[in-house]
């Protein structure tokens, strides 16, 4: 015989199918059953038989109620516990030695379900003889049990009530069971209206639709209470993917096996019709334990932007194939295993090859037709980094340039060659050099002109000048009547020997610097020291009409200058500003050092500069146009410029016309000065 607790499983999963009304239906003809055979029990028995012994049909019937899995309990009028069977104790906990002859209320007090009170019970079972329903009853331990009970009045052979049996069926399980499937169901409905993608489901036997998402109602632009119209879904749908949607819905109600997806378009703006939408749908069949299908459906999913993102990149796609193929060059790109995967350009025609040609082959081969730029490929190819090479392919010169290329993990994919024809680049680029050459030689050959002069100049001017400090002399010591006169002519000459003396000097300084061969030698000089030396030299060829004062600020024993291109810079300033003051007036030298820089500042009252000048002063050969009959080369500024660059100092300049010209000349300085 089955064990109780197996029993009681077989009857819960039977139960667990019915629904409340079956299984009140069912909870009454166990009642009714129980009924029946008590009567049975308590009736004579056949003439043939001997009555049986009162004790005997006692333990016949408390052994039947042991055997029923129901908890079975009976009561007198004043509902005290007269039976307890087996079944009520496996369900509450309590033995039936522990409750028969107590109150009923001390162990199982009732709490009703479905708004149902405990009057209402009462009236009930004392109306109609019987009440069913589900309570709540605790275990002995607490829990809270759910039970369908049906309780019954009991009456004697007289008619006269008797007591009450009750007969309860412990639905716990079931209860728990529809709660959890009440969740899982709320969590699924939960998940699925707020999916991304829309979703049906229709009955496999009845094609009724079942089931739609929110998402669903929002993609077919359709209010949620539309009815199951499926001839308006298939009117929204693009006129020439009807026939397909229509063959998949056959498939369906014939239970074919269907393609996972298909795509087509929708219209569903009613103002605007000719708004098109994508919408992919992928299907799918519910089936049951034995794998019959019981349910289909689909889930559809909007996937317009990712049409348009395919068209996009389609369309980016041909008009990259278009530019590659058009470019004047060969592009090309080969896989990790050598082998060429894409080639294309114009610069194809160089080779008299066609686009793609060399696809699927070894780039050996390839290399065969540019054996000189091998080298580079393959130290590209290992790794080394981008690599470029010229080859000689025919009659054309290419260049090549090799890049290799990593997925996205940063694993090594390939190399992307693009090769150029430079041969027209080539050639102007040697005749370009060719012609630099020349120059560079033209240049050399005027700079030894200019040195060769210059210094070929010296001597017929140091012989006029000796000479005609001889004449001087000479004159000095007899003093006749045309002395005077013949020192005037000297003193004229003197000042033309002078002038082109200094020209000789401009002119062979600037040819030195701009062929670098001054030689620049920096040491520590008194700088404050040195410039007022210059100053003095200058300040004793002047005559009454001009002064040039000197000031100085703060200490420079260790200024790090050289000395000679130093001295060439400042006499070159100093001159320019006693030259361009004709009219006399004063020029001040201002001289400032500290441990951060050494500052000249040159400040004249002279003619000024034109303001559109200033950019052109330190030009080879520019004079302003306001200079006059002045004499000078334009090449004195010029040479400063390059002392001062020398130096890595900067020169400013500040002038307006007819109000005189500053400038200030900032060079770096490693003094620790003290103002």
């Amino acid at each position: 015989m089955p064990t109780d607790s197996t029993q009681r499983a077989k009857i819960i999963e039977r139960l667990a199918h019915l629904s409340p009304d079956e299984l009140r239906e069912r909870l009454a003809d166990i009642v009714l059953e129980n009924r029946a055979l008590k009567r049975q029990k308590a009736q004579p028995a056949a003439a043939t038989s001997p009555d049986p012994q009162p004790e005997a049909l006692t333990l016949y019937k408390a052994n039947l109620l042991d055997q029923v899995s129901e908890a079975v309990i009976s009561t007198d009028t004043n509902f005290n516990i007269l039976s307890w069977n087996r079944a009520a104790e496996q369900i509450y906990g309590w033995r039936a030695d522990e409750v028969v002859g107590k109150p009923m209320r001390l162990f199982l007090p009732t709490e009703y379900v479905a708004d149902t009170t405990t009057e209402e019970a009462k009236a009930d079972l004392m109306e109609h003889g019987y009440w069913m329903g589900e309570v709540i009853h605790p275990h002995k331990g607490g829990q809270r049990l759910n039970i369908l009970n049906s309780t019954r009045l009991l009456y004697d052979d007289d008619g006269a009530l008797s007591g009450v049996v009750g007969v309860n069926l412990d639905i716990t399980l079931i209860r728990q069971t529809q709660l959890d499937l009440q969740h899982h169901e709320m969590l699924l409905q939960q998940i699925t209206e707020n999916m991304g993608e829309a979703l049906w489901v229709r009955d496999a036997h009845t094609h009724a639709l079942i089931y739609k998402n929110a998402v669903y109602f929002k993609l077919w632009n359709i209010p949620p209470n539309a009815r199951d119209d499926v001839e308006v879904i298939f009117a929204r749908i693009h006129p020439d993917d009807r026939a397909i949607v229509r063959q998949r819905m056959k498939q369906y109600r014939e239970g074919n096996d269907l393609p996972p997806i298909v795509q087509y378009r929708i219209a569903v703006n009613d103002d605007d019709p000719d708004e098109i939408r994508w919408v992919e749908s992928r299907s799918f069949y519910i089936r049951d334990n034995e794998g019959n299908i019981i349910r289909y459906g689909a889930k559809l999913i909007d996937i317009t932007e990712h049409k348009r993102a395919q068209q996009q990149l389609h369309d980016y796609e041909r008009r990259l194939q278009l530019i590659v193929s058009n470019l004047p060059v060969m592009l090309y790109t080969v896989s990790a295993n050598r082998i060429i995967t894409f080639m294309d350009g114009k610069g194809l025609d160089v080779l008299g090859m066609a686009p793609g040609q060399f696809v699927g082959m070894s780039i050996d081969e390839l290399g065969e037709q540019m054996p000189d730029a091998m080298a580079a490929f393959n130290r590209a190819f290992d790794g080394r980094g981008p690599m470029s090479a010229i080859s000689q392919v025919g009659d054309f010169q290419l260049m090549t340039y090799y890049v290799p290329y990593v997925d996205a993990q940063g694993n090594f994919s390939g190399v992307i060659g693009l090769s150029q024809d430079v041969t027209h680049h080539q050639n102007a680029h040697t005749n370009l050099k060719a012609a630099l050459d020349r120059q560079s030689e033209l240049h050399d050959i005027r700079a030894r002109f200019v040195a060769v002069t210059s210094h070929e100049f010296r001597t017929p001017l140091t012989t006029v000048q000796s000479s005609l400090d001889i004449l001087q002399m000479i004159d000095e010591a007899n003093s006749d009547d045309g002395a005077s006169a013949r020192q005037r002519h000297y003193r004229q000459i003197a000042t033309g020997l002078s002038t082109l003396q200094q020209l000789m000097d401009d002119v062979l300084m600037y040819s030195e610097a701009e062929v670098g061969a001054w030689t620049f030698k920096p040491r520590p000089v008194n700088a404050l020291e040195l410039c007022e030396q210059i100053a003095g030299e200058l300040q004793r060829g002047l005559g009454d009409s001009q002064q040039l004062r000197f000031g100085s600020r703060g200490s420079c024993p260790e200024a790090n200058i050289d000395p000679l291109l130093f001295r060439k810079m400042v006499i070159n300033l100093l001159d320019n500003a006693i030259k361009y003051s004709p009219d006399g007036g004063e020029v001040q030298f201002v001289a400032h050092c500290d441990e951060v820089c050494l500052e000249l500042t040159i400040k004249d009252q002279g003619i000024g500069i034109p303001t559109d000048e200033i950019p052109k002063l330190f030009q080879a050969f520019h004079r302003a146009q306001n200079v006059g009959t002045l004499p000078g080369t334009g090449l004195g500024l010029s040479v400063v410029k390059e002392v001062v660059e020398l130096h890595d100092g900067v020169i400013t300049v500040h002038s307006q016309l007819g109000q005189g010209t500053e400038i200030i000349v900032t060079l770096p300085s490693t003094v620790d000065a003290v103002d």
